[in-house]
């Protein structure tokens, strides 16, 4: 019972933090939630490997309504450019079925290696563009083609990582020529057309591991999902109206420190359990 408790409780309160998260950055809020979920997991026993997929996986469920909530949020505030997010569709669904299988058949500590290297390198991007930054309507300009190709990459990425579009959407929309404002916006949509193809793949191809918590499906945990996805849904419109008080530069800071702070704890984790096998 106590591990129960203990569980709903992490599980909860991953899911408040992770939605005023994905208010403010336009993040499928992955970003906190692959970590906790991957100490919670971890502490009921289950092989760091398989902790870590099935962490990404639940990740990636939770961000459905995340995602929604985040984009109706924006949307409201006339933060999001609907002819980048119409571009952008069949990459994203591409990338994520391609994200998704790469989860359920090779999964393992390499992800959190990949993802925290990612993420320092957007932070140090999203921080030098911040500099410059004003609260202007920015106008994106990068081509079409670019787009899809970047948005693509951007997709597997973020499946691997069980996170949303965000993440990575919201820098690469800023040194598209954005305002930070509108392509924190904007990236908040991605995470939606991430996450679905991927829940799909994943729960109809990868398997329960041994010692999953009970009633998931596949690396899918469904009590974390379903916990994790009110929380989310509920408090990320608060994250949304929070960050539209905030200046692009401050914004732009607050974001690029959030991720270098996600980065450290992503590398750390992919080290030491590497330095382990040593």
């Amino acid at each position: 019972m106590n591990e129960l408790l203990e569980y709903s409780f992490v599980c909860a309160c991953s899911g408040i933090v992770a939605g005023f998260v994905a208010g403010l950055f336009g993040v499928g809020g992955g970003i906190v939630i692959v970590p906790a979920l991957y100490f919670v997991f971890g502490a009921l026993g289950m092989e760091a490997s398989h902790a870590l997929a099935m962490a990404v996986a639940t990740s990636l469920g939770t961000i459905l309504p995340t995602s929604i909530s985040s984009l109706r949020a924006h949307n409201r505030l006339g933060n999001i450019d609907w002819q980048v997010v119409r571009l952008a569709v069949p990459s994203l669904v591409l990338g994520a079925c391609a994200g998704a299988l790469l989860v359920s058949f090779f999964a393992g500590e390499w992800l959190s290696l990949v993802f925290g290297c990612t993420l320092l390198v957007v932070a140090w991007l999203v921080l030098r563009k911040g500099r410059g930054a004003t609260d202007a309507v920015g106008s994106a300009k990068l081509p079409p083609v670019v787009l899809r190709v970047a948005v693509f990459f951007l997709a597997v990425i973020s499946a691997l990582a069980g996170v949303g579009g965000g993440a990575l959407g919201s820098p690469l929309l800023v040194m598209g020529g954005y305002s930070v404002h509108r392509a924190v916006g904007t990236a908040a949509s991605f995470g939606a057309f991430i996450a679905l193809p991927s829940i799909i793949l994943i729960a109809l191809f990868s398997v329960s591991p041994e010692g999953a918590p009970p009633y998931s499906i596949g690396l899918i945990s469904l009590p974390a999902w379903a916990l994790i996805s009110v929380c989310t849904y509920l408090v990320a419109p608060f994250g949304a109206k929070f960050g539209r008080q905030l200046s692009d530069r401050h914004l732009a800071t607050v974001l690029a420190a959030f991720l270098m702070f996600i980065s450290v704890k992503m590398l750390y984790t992919g080290i030491t359990y590497y330095l382990a096998l040593a």
